[in-house]
């Protein structure tokens, strides 16, 4: 059962680098990584944009290397976003 589980999970998680390929999964119902910053204004609008917020932050999500997806700067983590229903 949690095989299933996981492969469902992993066959509707994308990985994104930019706010235009966010929205377009989003829109497919995905669930999406995603580098952010530490601002919580990017995080916050994120939320008001596209009704998307954090769901989850992996043990292993720290992210240095990549730009956040609202303002480019710094990212710090990739967490899991979605929508709530």
């Amino acid at each position: 059962m949690f095989a299933d589980a996981k492969k469902i999970l992993d066959d509707k998680t994308v990985e994104v680098n930019d706010y235009d390929n966010f929205k377009n999964e989003l829109e497919k119902g995905r669930l999406i990584k995603a580098p952010i910053c530490d601002n919580p204004k990017c995080e916050e609008k994120i939320k008001e944009e596209t009704s998307a917020d954090v769901r989850v932050i992996e043990e292993d999500s720290n992210d240095s290397s990549s730009k956040c997806i609202k303002c480019s700067n710094q990212s710090v983590v990739k967490p899991l976003f979605a929508r709530g229903y």
